[in-house]
């Protein structure tokens, strides 16, 4: 047995609204990827950041409304705009970036709640 003659193995799952993700390299234990829910920004130009915080040096790009994969969630500086508002941030893959969402901007969920089937996760920012 020579690891080097094995190819990684990739395996993914989908569902409509959730995927999951296997990987392993010859000679090692497969690891198991985190869910990612379909999550839906409703507005273009949403500001994607990189933290849950409104400060004009923390945004990464703008976004148009579509549909993206959801890593997690954790609460961030509150955003209001109109009658709806939350401090829950969502933290989804746009493309080539990864970054942070006002729940505010994400059409499932409420006011100041967490967006359903978007596992919470402690705050990553400092």
């Amino acid at each position: 047995y020579r690891p080097a003659q094995y190819a990684k193995l990739a395996v993914s799952l989908r569902s409509p609204t959730s995927s999951y993700q296997m990987s392993a390299q010859p000679g090692s234990a497969p690891t198991i990827g985190a869910a990612m829910t379909d999550v839906h920004v409703f507005k273009n130009g949403t500001n994607l950041r990189r933290a849950g915080l409104l400060r004009h040096d923390n945004i990464i790009t703008s976004i148009n409304a579509d549909t993206y994969k959801a890593l997690h969630q954790c609460e961030g500086d509150k955003v209001t705009e109109g009658h709806d508002t939350n401090t829950w941030w969502v933290k989804i893959v746009a493309g080539s970036h990864q970054g942070w969402v006002s729940a505010v901007r994400i059409k499932e969920g409420g006011n100041n709640e967490p967006v359903p089937g978007v596992p919470p996760q402690p705050v990553e920012w400092v």
